[in-house]
């Protein structure tokens, strides 16, 4: 896949989410009408994996592994995921309680649409 800038998804410096949504990596944050949001840390390494994944099924275990290293915090869960999966939908969702961007798959874990993968 390739964004905007004609480079591969997978390290793009820059990647569009939807109309005025970009993931900025170079940054650590998120661009929304001219504004930079800036990501803490776990924030960060989801979002940065979904957009190296575009359009495939992210599970539980996946973004468990990728969010925190399980030597330095073992026991996490899906109820940690879901609470940053929140998090980071307040940032690159227009309707976080409608959510286009960032699907859930019920019980499974999650898919990132982005401008290149969805329809408009």
């Amino acid at each position: 896949m390739v964004n905007e800038e004609g480079a591969s998804y997978g390290r793009a410096a820059t990647i569009r989410l939807s109309a005025g949504i970009r993931f900025d990596r170079r940054a650590h944050g998120v661009w929304s009408h001219q504004q930079l949001t800036p990501l803490p840390p776990v924030e960060y390494r989801l979002l940065d994996y979904f957009c190296s994944h575009p359009g495939q099924l992210i599970t539980f275990p996946t973004l468990i592994s990728v969010g925190w290293s399980s030597q330095s915090q073992p026991g996490r869960t899906a109820t940690d995921v879901y609470r940053y999966i929140h998090r980071l939908r307040q940032v690159i969702e227009r309707g976080p309680n409608h959510p286009q961007v960032l699907r859930t798959e019920r019980g499974l874990g999650y898919v990132l649409l982005t401008s290149a993968t969805r329809n408009w």
